[in-house]
C-alpha cells in the first residue's frame, strides 16, 4: 500500500499524448512520489464542441480514478491537469462526491473562473489548489467561447476567495509552456511535498495573536517563508504560496546571500542564524522602489527576519520566516521575536515541516 498523499496523478490536454508527464515522472519519482500519467489520446479541438465528450471523458477519469485507489491504497491522491484535463477534474469534482484529492495542481486550465473551489476546500474534498495563468495565454479565452462548460482560468485567476487556493500569475507563458524541468522543481514538487494548508493556517494564527498582542490590525501584518530550494544558486526564494497578507507582484521573491540593504534581511537571519532588522534607511529604500507600484504599501514601517532551525540540527538554518508590518508596532518590538513564544512555536513547525519532507535537498 502506498502512504496517503504519495501518489501523483497527471492529466494532459487535447492534440497531444502528454510528452510532459513523462518528462514529469522521473522528478515525481525522485521527490518520493508513484506517478501515475493517464492518457487518453489524442482529441481533435472539433470533439470538445459536443457536450457528450466531456461526460464521456469524466466517466472515463472516474475509473482510472477508482483504479489506481485500489491498486494503492492512497485514499487521497494528487492531481496534476493542463488545458482540457484541468477541465475534467473539475466536472469530476462537481458530479462524483466520492472523489477527494490531496493537491490539485492546474495548468493553462479552461474551467470556469467561478467554480466553486472554496466550497471544496472548506468541506475537505480538496486540501490545496494551485491555479497558474497567464496574460499570453489565447487558448483559454478561446475554450471559454466554443467549448461547452469551459472558462479561461488559465488566463486569469479564479473569482473565488480561499487561503489554500494559491493563484500564480505568469507575464510570459503559453498555452504549454509550463512544461520544464525547473518548473516542476519550484513550483510543482513544493506543492506536492509541503502540507501547505496548514502552513498558512499556522501563518495565519501567528499573525493574529501577533496583531493581537501589539493592538494592531491583523491586516497590517505581512509574512513569508523563504528557502534554498535550488542549493548552490546562492539566493533564497519565497516558497510558493508560503506568502500571508497583501504583496504586490513588484516585491521580491528571491534574496541573494550576498545582498545588502532592504532586501538583506532574510539572507542574513539565514546565514547568521539570529534575528535580523533592516534598519529605518532601508526600509525608507524598499518603500521608494514601491513607491511607483502602490501607495499602500508607503506605509511599511517595519521588517523583522527570523532563521527556520533545521529539525535534527536546530543550529543549521532550513529557511526564514518573515515578518513586516504597514503600521508602528512599539509594543511588539520592545524584544526580539525570537523571543516571543508563539513565534518559537511557529518556526520549530516550520522547520520540522521543510525538514521532514526532504524539501531543502531540491
Amino acid at each position: 500500500m502506498t502512504s496517503a498523499s504519495r501518489v501523483v496523478i497527471s492529466l494532459h490536454g487535447i492534440r497531444t499524448r502528454g510528452v510532459w508527464q513523462k518528462e514529469l515522472a522521473p522528478e515525481l519519482a525522485l521527490g518520493g512520489f508513484v506517478p501515475y500519467a493517464l492518457d487518453y489520446g489524442s482529441f481533435s479541438a472539433l470533439e470538445l464542441l459536443w457536450p457528450s465528450c466531456l461526460d464521456k471523458q469524466v466517466s472515463w477519469l472516474l475509473g482510472a480514478y477508482e483504479r489506481i485507489r485500489n491498486v494503492t491504497g492512497c485514499e487521497r491522491p494528487s492531481v496534476i491537469a493542463h488545458s482540457f484535463g484541468t477541465l475534467q477534474i473539475a466536472h469530476l469534482l462537481k458530479k462524483h462526491a466520492e472523489v477527494i484529492f490531496d493537491k490539485v495542481i492546474l495548468a493553462g486550465g479552461i474551467v470556469p473562473v467561478d467554480f466553486p473551489w472554496s466550497e471544496l476546500l472548506t468541506w475537505g474534498r480538496v486540501s490545496w489548489v494551485m491555479n497558474e495563468y497567464s496574460g499570453k495565454d489565447l487558448w483559454p479565452h478561446v475554450a471559454r467561447r466554443v467549448v461547452p462548460r469551459a472558462g479561461h482560468c488559465g488566463a486569469a485567476q479564479f473569482t473565488d476567495n480561499h487561503r489554500a487556493l494559491h493563484q500564480v500569475g505568469h507575464a510570459y507563458l503559453g498555452h504549454s509552456d509550463y512544461f520544464s524541468q525547473g518548473h516542476f522543481r519550484y513550483q510543482w514538487l513544493p506543492t506536492l511535498l509541503l502540507n501547505k494548508r496548514a502552513i498558512v493556517d499556522d501563518l495565519h494564527y501567528l499573525m493574529r495573536v501577533l496583531a493581537d498582542q501589539s493592538g494592531l490590525s491583523p491586516t497590517s501584518l505581512r509574512c513569508s517563508v523563504l528557502t534554498e530550494q535550488l542549493p548552490g544558486r546562492g539566493s533564497l526564494r519565497v516558497v510558493p504560496g508560503l506568502r500571508v497578507g497583501e504583496f504586490l507582484p513588484a516585491e521580491n521573491e528571491s534574496v541573494r546571500m550576498d545582498e545588502l540593504g532592504s532586501n538583506a534581511a532574510p539572507a542574513m537571519a539565514f546565514r547568521l542564524g539570529r534575528e535580523f532588522r533592516p534598519s529605518a534607511r532601508d526600509i525608507q529604500a524598499l518603500k521608494h522602489d514601491l513607491k511607483k507600484h502602490d501607495a499602500i504599501h508607503q506605509k511599511l514601517e517595519w521588517s523583522v527576519a527570523l532563521p527556520i532551525p533545521g529539525k535534527d540540527n536546530p543550529r543549521i538554518s532550513v529557511g526564514a520566516l518573515k515578518i513586516d508590518g504597514l503600521e508602528a508596532a512599539p509594543n511588539l518590538l520592545a524584544m526580539p521575536l525570537s523571543d516571543n513564544n508563539n513565534v518559537i512555536k511557529v518556526l520549530l513547525r516550520l522547520g520540522e515541516a521543510l525538514d521532514a519532507n526532504g524539501f531543502i535537498e531540491g
